[in-house]
């Protein structure tokens, strides 16, 4: 038996309820098994890493206010991040995908340039927390001028006019993302 993971960001009890109940009606006696997780960011970030190596596939259900924001900043390869605010027959949708594993095909990437490679989420990561370039390099292992290309790409992706523009769309996707599991922010 099949089982698949569904993802939940943020503390959703109406949303994890409703979802289990889709489950139990639409695919219970099939062959797979839905498990259902509420996680933060971060730990969905290494889930993903983890399901590149293991050609797995699964969805996110995020807060639709902060859908658009982290469907950008968080590039998710493996994982379809997904409004909370689909209709029953969207989530029907998305489910039968996940156990069809049709998942990687059908896809909706609005547009793949605007995704952030792990290398590039870690990067605007140590940024928020306050890291030196300098120690970024250091934690690359390269020199400050591949850091500063990188951040470059990153602006040219979100098209930042500036370096204020580039730390202002750090700054408030970090804050939302404190907000969502309450935590404080860095900066």
């Amino acid at each position: 038996m099949m089982s698949n993971e569904i993802f939940i960001i943020g503390k959703n009890h109406f949303l994890h309820n409703g979802l289990r109940e889709i489950i139990r009606e639409g695919f219970s006696g099939k062959k797979s098994r839905f498990t259902i997780r509420q996680v933060n960011l971060v730990e969905l970030m290494q889930i993903d890493a983890s399901y590149k190596t293991k050609k797995r596939y699964s969805i996110a259900i995020v807060p639709a206010h902060m859908y658009e924001t982290l469907h950008i900043f968080a590039g998710m390869e493996q994982i379809k991040m997904v409004p909370g605010n689909l209709s029953l027959a969207d989530i029907n949708a998305l489910l039968s995908e996940v156990v069809a594993s049709d998942i990687s095909q059908s896809r909706v990437n609005a547009n793949n340039s605007l995704c952030l490679t792990a290398k590039e989420r870690r990067y605007c990561y140590l940024v928020y927390s306050g890291i030196s370039n300098k120690k970024i390099a250091r934690y690359f292992q390269c020199t400050e001028k591949n850091v500063s290309y990188l951040k470059r790409k990153i602006m040219s992706k979100w098209q930042c006019k500036n370096s204020l523009d580039f730390y202002k769309t750090i700054n408030y996707f970090y804050a939302e993302s404190d907000e969502v599991h309450g935590e404080s922010a860095a900066i």
